[in-house]
């Protein structure tokens, strides 16, 4: 049988052990930033989501991209993969969205405005969840000729609230490796 000292022994290791996980925890949640809340007309629809997408990623006139509009659609664990060719091999580049956030803030701080703008979609629905293979133009602000096409493939999911993306697997055309027509809108 347990005497007081060690009774009262115990419930201070157990209160200061509490204590430290209590202050860990509130550290950890200071040292993260908070999720940037979305627009709630963005996140009510796919069409809405895929177009808030393009829109908060280009830049306009002399303004950058919206990196906080961006973000705001994503789930915090979404993840960005570009799976288009580097010296003319396959290559994936896997990123979180604070990643990608963070290494498009550094190329927009100095460089040209650009700009990517949906011109097809084709999307597939199974319950919540939500597939669009999204063809794009992407180019300069001000060029009137694209620089190129890429088809985005976006996951999708509804959480009964609003649509969230959870993955953007994106190729841009290369030589040699050109979109299809057959993703191209009709008549083009």
């Amino acid at each position: 049988m347990m005497n007081w000292r060690q009774v009262w022994t115990g419930l201070v290791r157990m209160l200061v052990v509490a204590g430290a996980l209590g202050l860990a925890v509130g550290a950890a949640a200071q040292e993260k930033p908070a999720w940037p809340e979305a627009r709630p007309a963005d996140v009510r629809t796919v069409n809405s989501i895929v177009l808030a997408t393009y829109d908060a990623i280009s830049s306009t006139g002399s303004h950058g991209p919206d990196l906080n509009r961006f973000q705001s659609l994503f789930t915090p664990e979404a993840r960005l993969i570009d799976v288009s060719y580097r010296n003319g091999k396959p290559a994936m580049v896997v990123r979180t969205i604070q990643e990608f956030v963070d290494a498009v803030s550094k190329v927009t701080a100095n460089g040209p405005r650009r700009y990517e703008r949906e011109i097809s979609r084709r999307t597939e629905t199974y319950g919540n969840l939500v597939q669009v293979w999204s063809t794009n133009k992407y180019g300069t602000v001000g060029d009137p000729k694209p620089a190129g096409y890429g088809i985005n493939s976006i996951a999708l999911n509804w959480d009964g609230t609003r649509w969230w993306i959870i993955a953007v697997t994106w190729k841009n055309q290369s030589p040699g490796q050109m979109v299809p027509k057959r993703y191209f809108p009709r008549g083009k």
